[in-house]
């Protein structure tokens, strides 16, 4: 009784280094992302790079909604001018 229970300990620490393997080294190596993330501290220039990042995707998302409103407001001008 003692060796399967040995055995199913070494099973279940060989699943769980071989996820640990999977996921933090597996995929972001994958990805193209940095090995083991949660162990990096976050900096104040990331933090940044982060809040311009956000605020690029906001600008652009706008730039793109006000192209597709001044569209709709061309074509709705065309046909009631017609």
């Amino acid at each position: 009784m003692g060796i399967a229970l040995l055995e199913l300990l070494l099973i279940i620490f060989a699943v769980v280094v071989l996820l640990l393997l999977i996921t933090q080294i597996a995929i972001p190596f994958v990805q193209g992302t940095p090995f083991f993330p949660q162990f990096r501290k976050s900096t104040p220039l990331k933090e940044q790079v982060v809040a311009a990042g956000k605020e690029l995707e906001e600008v652009t998302e706008y730039v793109h909604l006000k192209e597709e409103l001044d569209e709709v407001n061309r074509r709705k001008a065309k046909l009631e001018g017609k």
